[in-house]
């Protein structure tokens, strides 16, 4: 037998595709994958696998007493519906801890996204939004919020809320509850969103739940509240806040009320609002309410806009930004509680 010299032919043998071993870099990115978090993402003592329709319904029923773990978990259900459309699904708690797991791992590998781009694709696309409403905590304090604020319904007029860089829209959905459980008849919410992707998809959730519908546009200019229907407005959200301690000018906040009230005037006389007044400051000796009645942006020296924001009027006092929505944390099982977004 002569050995093989360099000149020689050496046999290739070609594995099946199936035995073959993927590329060393893919083998070294799939050991860094975060596993799935296992355990559940809410209290199971207080979970019901009711449909998020059917969570709506129950909760919009004039006299329903309001309970902290059932906002939770309503909230929850409305961010599984709102990327997965499932609103008449009746979803297990391991469903929504997946979906949560997944958006976490949003920007990296993990095992619960192996596979799904579209999905990854999807909560990249609309993370900011879906980020605002993942803050369960804070999220279900507003939505307690919105839902307890006085609405008196006048001898036949409508019932008309207006939430303003809508998101996912999950604001609309409060104000609709809270009118019906107010007895307005067949209220009407409209959202205001200038991302066109955003927008598209709050759009179609919020239609198919009966609750208003979401537009394309910059709350900023006077221009965009020129087709809204006519008659008073009975609530508006606007919680384009920056967190705390960072100066207004970060947000629109301020643009945003300098234009509603140039445009909409007396409409707005006998609106509720959220936050139904904002405190600013510079840290130190300044401190200035914006409500209302200084459409939000009164004159200051120096400008609302270089100032910071410190707090808002919820509960009956006034409450620093970071402590909204700390008495509904326990409902969030502690392994998931550095898992959440933060809203603001």
């Amino acid at each position: 037998m002569n050995p093989v010299g360099h000149n020689s032919v050496t046999p290739q043998t070609t594995l099946p595709q199936h035995l073959a071993s993927p590329p060393l870099a893919a083998c070294c990115a799939r050991l860094l994958h975060r596993p799935v978090l296992r355990g559940p993402l809410l209290d199971p003592t207080a979970y019901e696998d009711i449909s998020l329709r059917e969570e709506i319904d129950r909760l919009a029923e004039p006299g329903t007493p309001i309970d902290d773990a059932g906002l939770v978990r309503l909230l929850a259900k409305y961010f599984h519906a709102y990327v997965h459309g499932s609103h008449n699904e009746r979803l297990s708690l391991a469903d929504i801890g997946l979906l949560f797991d997944q958006f976490h791992n949003r920007r990296r590998g993990a095992d619960s996204l192996e596979n799904r781009r579209d999905l990854r694709a999807f909560l990249l696309h609309h993370g900011f939004a879906l980020c605002m409403l993942a803050d369960l905590p804070k999220s279900a304090h507003i939505l307690r919020q919105i839902l307890t604020a006085p609405l008196s319904p006048r001898a036949g007029a409508p019932f008309l809320g207006l939430d303003i860089g809508t998101g996912t829209g999950v604001l609309m959905l409060a104000m609709h509850i809270a009118a019906r459980r107010a007895d307005f008849a067949a209220p009407r919410t409209i959202g205001i969103e200038r991302d066109q992707t955003v927008q598209e998809r709050t759009d179609a959730l919020v239609r198919t739940l009966g609750v208003g519908q979401a537009i394309l546009g910059d709350a900023t200019r006077p221009e965009t509240y020129a087709d809204l229907p006519e008659g008073p407005v009975s609530f508006v959200c606007n919680e384009t806040l920056p967190s705390l301690g960072r100066r207004m000018w970060r947000e629109d906040f301020s643009p945003i009320s300098a234009a509603l009230f140039a445009t909409l005037g007396q409409r707005l006389a006998a609106a509720a609002f959220f936050p139904a007044a904002l405190w600013v400051g510079d840290g130190q000796e300044i401190t200035v309410r914006l409500g209302p009645e200084n459409a939000f942006s009164p004159a200051t020296r120096p400008p609302v806009r270089l100032l910071k924001a410190m707090a808002i009027e919820m509960d009956g006092g006034v409450l620093p930004l970071d402590r909204i929505g700390r008495d509904f944390a326990p409902h969030v099982q502690p392994p998931w509680h550095e898992r959440l977004a933060r809203r603001w």
